[in-house]
């Protein structure tokens, strides 16, 4: 779900290929903020080489989660290209992510490379980096290790300042007794430097309901100004 408190212009839900996990995502323009696309991209669901596929009268799409990640991924930056997005900021649940010293491991890292490769960073991981999908957290049953798969990605242009980048719903909600999510939130404040306009991007999967060129994107009063 992609919501906003200012319109959302040409709006699209798309399916990606129908397989053993439905996946799909949305697209939106959002005046000051630019293009989005949200996303929630395949996880590797068991141990190599296993791949649970669809039935077996439906011949298998493809050979593991990782083949199956790698197409949805090419997918979306297809759909940039085709669209003629300049600067998008992608936002979900991407089941990928970079390897930390603080105990955070790394998921289909090889897709978060392609990304930083493919002129995306995500300024959550540079400043705050703590993970999204925690061992710490009731809801996971303890029985995942710690990772960081919710993104907010931008690109390496020079157009956004990034004012701040932190994890948010982490705490126990007092009227559920447990945290919001089996995954925490990332929200991401930027400053558009073409109109002069800040804007706040938050990514949260809900249970039940830059390095960008160099550092100067990055406000030198970084978490003075950060939320609330």
């Amino acid at each position: 779900m992609l919501l906003s408190k200012k319109e959302l212009i040409n709006s699209t839900a798309n399916p990606f290929t129908n397989h053993s996990q439905i996946r799909g995502y949305l697209t939106a323009s959002v005046g000051g903020v630019g293009d989005l696309v949200c996303t929630h991209l395949s996880s590797q669901l068991a141990p190599p080489p296993l791949y649970v596929g669809p039935p077996v009268v439906v011949p298998f799409l493809y050979s593991s989660y990782a083949e199956q990640h790698s197409n949805e991924l090419m997918t979306l930056f297809d759909v940039i290209k085709k669209s003629g997005m300049q600067t998008p900021i992608l936002l979900g649940d991407f089941n990928h992510g970079p390897a930390r010293t603080d105990g955070v491991v790394a998921e289909f890292p090889f897709y978060y490379g392609l990304m930083n490769a493919r002129g995306f960073v995500t300024p959550y991981v540079l400043t705050d980096g703590r993970c999204t999908f925690c061992i710490d957290n009731p809801l996971t049953g303890g029985l995942f290790p710690d990772t960081i798969i919710d993104h907010i990605y931008i690109t390496t242009d020079t157009t956004k300042r990034v004012i701040c980048a932190r994890r948010f719903f982490d705490v126990v909600s007092p009227p559920i007794g447990t945290p919001l999510s089996d995954h925490y939130g990332v929200k991401v404040r930027l400053y558009n430097i073409r109109n002069e306009e800040c804007s706040a991007l938050q990514q949260c999967r809900y249970n039940c309901a830059s390095q960008i060129k160099d550092l100067s994107p990055f406000e030198p009063n970084f978490n003075e100004v950060c939320f609330s």
